[in-house]
């Protein structure tokens, strides 16, 4: 399983889910478009440092789709959810 998170520009929400898939023994994690930076200070600390243990690639948001569907060739399925508006 890899985490990929669009959009998601609150540090200690992106730190909290990189820390929960490592603890689920996930094998990566994208950051797609303008997510934040997993090495961003308040993200180390949210995370505990998952960073510097979970494999992280930034993904351009231009190369989304390519990512996505990369996984999709590799036998990953893509699921999605969005929060309600």
């Amino acid at each position: 399983r890899v985490l990929a998170l669009d959009g998601v520009q609150d540090p200690g929400n992106v730190g909290t889910l990189l820390r929960t898939a490592l603890a689920l023994g996930w094998r990566g994690a994208l950051l797609l478009g303008d997510s934040c930076d997993a090495y961003n200070e308040k993200c180390l600390r949210a995370g505990r440092g998952a960073a510097a243990k979970l494999p992280t690639r930034r993904v351009e948001a231009a190369a989304t789709a390519a990512a996505l569907e990369g996984l999709r060739q590799r036998g990953f399925a893509v699921v999605a959810a969005e929060p309600p508006r």
